[in-house]
């Protein structure tokens, strides 16, 4: 009766392999809900009606990032933003949404046919803006009526919250949303797809590579019995029987025949952790078929590592 299936390990080793997954993606996830929530990303999908009787400021602490106005009349302010080498791109005027006034940054563009010469009365102005807050813009009003910041703000003339007319802003943040979609989707996916492989061991390439040496369960069959007849070397992450050496870590598998390994070495490598941080140097075992290096462990102690090249050597 055999002591040792190497099925039951392959399958172990697809949950470690599934674990591993699992928490790649959990981290990954968890970046993405930091961008959204921490990163205050605006939602482009919610789109608040500039209508009669809107309280914006409400709506817009509510979490609302943008608005759509229609049919609007704009009074130009004489404020403008300009870029660094002073090119006008937004002229700031006031409106009316609901029973508040707002500062509207209008793109220069569309602000008359002139860009040097913005038109002081916008009519039937419909736009979509994106509701934030603009300290710069409020210390030089509150400047120019010769008040602090604060007091300005006191008096209630018109809002604290900024509109900037947003259509390539909502572009970004279609972009943005849309990938972010995407790879939350693609990982569950990827999980999906791992979880159903959990139990068929044949879907991993490992197994499937096996048909070189003939018919993968006769392969399988003969490694147990190697392993309970022939067992040359024994260690928690490697067997080396007469025929075969199996190799496994962290899910990682390796199942080949020892003809087909040209050479097991140690090297000395920097160790890191999810493949960035660097931990120190380790010593590794290393297994070659021809000129490819084909699987990497680190390696046991100094004992076992002899025996290893020694029995590997001697082929």
């Amino acid at each position: 009766m055999n002591t040792y299936d190497i099925r039951e390990q392959i399958k172990r080793e697809n949950r470690n392999k599934l674990i591993g997954e699992i928490g790649v993606v959990l981290f990954l996830l968890a970046i993405i809900f930091s961008i959204i929530f921490i990163g205050k990303l605006s939602n482009p999908f919610h789109v608040i009606e500039g209508k009669e009787g809107l309280n914006l400021e409400k709506e817009y602490d509510a979490g609302a990032s943008y608005v759509k106005v229609t049919d609007a009349s704009l009074e130009f302010t004489g404020y403008y933003k300009e870029d660094k080498n002073g090119k006008i791109l937004y002229n700031c005027y006031a409106t009316l949404i609901g029973e508040e006034q707002f500062f509207v940054f209008v793109p220069a563009s569309r602000s008359g046919e002139d860009i040097d010469s913005p038109e002081e009365l916008l009519t039937n102005y419909s736009f979509t803006a994106h509701m934030h807050t603009d300290a710069d813009l409020l210390n030089i009003v509150a400047e120019d009526y010769k008040m602090t910041t604060e007091e300005w703000i006191d008096t209630g003339v018109i809002s604290t919250i900024v509109l900037d007319e947003a259509n390539s802003d909502m572009t970004r943040m279609y972009i943005i949303w849309v990938a972010l979609i995407c790879v939350v989707l693609l990982c569950l996916a990827y999980c999906i797809v791992s979880y159903n492989n959990l139990k068929d061991i044949y879907k991993r390439k490992e197994v499937m590579d096996l048909t070189r040496y003939g018919e993968v369960d006769n392969i399988l069959d003969c490694i147990n019995e190697e392993v309970d007849s022939s067992l040359e070397f024994d260690s928690i992450n490697m067997k080396i029987t007469k025929n075969y050496l199996i190799a496994f870590i962290n899910g990682k598998i390796y199942i080949g025949k020892r003809t087909s390994i040209s050479k097991v070495e140690v090297v000395s490598k920097v160790k890191k952790v999810y493949g960035i941080v660097k931990l120190g140097y380790e010593d590794f075992l290393q297994i070659y078929e021809g000129d490819k290096k084909v699987f990497e462990i680190p390696s046991f102690s100094e004992v076992e590592v002899v025996e290893v090249l020694t029995i590997m050597n001697s082929d």
